[in-house]
């Protein structure tokens, strides 16, 4: 059990529930500071929302690393060949999201070309014009 948690609980006599956390006020500038007046209990929302107020992880290089990393596994639900005939496809943008199983704005992205950009195999600036 960490510092804070344990003062919190020492303090009110009574544990925190599971899932939340205690919680560093921004008031405090130390954040090894394990004083309960300092403190507050918190759900994951509201520990989420104070280390954004508080600007925590900030330009942090194993945050920007962990997020990059999310965001590559990532998986793409839609095949090549179905953004495609997305792109053709002459139905409203309701049905074809229907139909699909993804979102209206993932549909309207294709069409705009925002997402499944499409690639021409071979080609480069230096084959353009050359026939």
């Amino acid at each position: 059990m960490k510092g804070r948690r344990a003062a919190l609980i020492l303090k009110t006599g009574k544990m925190l529930p599971s899932g939340w956390f205690a919680i560093r006020k921004p008031s405090c500038e130390s954040p090894i500071c394990c004083n309960p007046d300092h403190s507050f209990a918190g759900d994951g929302k509201a520990y989420g929302q104070s280390i954004r107020d508080q600007e925590i992880f900030k330009n942090s290089p194993k945050r920007i690393a962990a997020n990059r990393k999310i965001a590559s596994q990532k998986t793409r639900k839609l095949t090549n060949q179905q953004a495609s005939e997305i792109r053709q496809d002459e139905r409203s943008i309701i049905a074809i999201a229907a139909e699909y199983g993804v979102s209206k704005t993932t549909v309207n992205d294709i069409k705009r070309g925002l997402r499944y950009r499409q690639t021409i195999r071979g080609a480069s600036i230096f084959s353009m014009g050359a026939a």
